[in-house]
């Protein structure tokens, strides 16, 4: 029945999806989770809770689709940055703008909201499989751009996803600083570098 009511959803008109989504995301990083209401996020989206109900069924796959939203806002200075960037360019340059706007993007919520995002991803199945969904759309998209740039090594798919892993922690370092003692400016060289070395081996 649920995904029943989900494919009914799907239907609707995508403006107002996103009103909804950015409304509840906003009550989310005030109140948390739990105290986030389907009551709370009809009235902040300015529609009826029967209204919100025909977008989502229940607040969990509301809650699933704020988080690819959120996923693809931490995502924008990186296409943003692409999508601007023509032929000729430096190349250990351009990693470099890859790496900065990984962790530009991530100031986009504060440490706490990442930190519970990053706990249902952990804990709930649905959160994880729309993680690596989400992960994978990421990287369908971004083939484009890198071909038009002249990326056409082989298994760039793969690799791209692997680099995006590995760039998602180095920003979770150095937006958060979660780690006290670490000299930031030597890890960015090294990602630097390791984002050239996997893209050209």
């Amino acid at each position: 029945m649920e995904n029943a009511l989900q494919v009914k959803a799907a239907t609707y008109p995508t403006d107002k999806r996103e009103v909804i989504l950015r409304a509840a995301f906003e009550l989310f990083c005030q109140k948390g989770p739990k105290n986030t209401t389907t009551t709370g996020i009809a009235r902040a989206a300015g529609i009826s809770v029967g209204t919100l109900y025909k977008y989502y069924p229940n607040k969990k796959a509301l809650f699933l689709d704020m988080y690819e939203l959120y996923f693809f806002d931490i995502a924008s200075p990186s296409f943003d940055m692409l999508k601007n960037l023509d032929k000729p360019f430096a190349l250990m340059e351009f990693f470099e703008y890859v790496v900065d706007a990984t962790v530009q993007g991530h100031d986009y919520a504060s440490k706490h909201i990442h930190d519970i995002m990053m706990a249902l991803i952990h804990y709930d199945e649905e959160f994880k499989r729309k993680d690596n969904q989400c992960k994978l759309k990421l990287v369908d998209e971004l083939l484009p751009f890198l071909s038009r740039l002249g990326f056409a090594a082989p298994h760039i798919r793969e690799k791209l996803h692997f680099t995006l892993n590995v760039l998602e922690l180095y920003a979770h370092e150095v937006a958060y600083k979660e780690t006290e003692g670490l000299e930031y400016e030597y890890i960015k060289e090294t990602m630097v570098k390791f984002i050239g070395n996997i893209v050209f081996s």
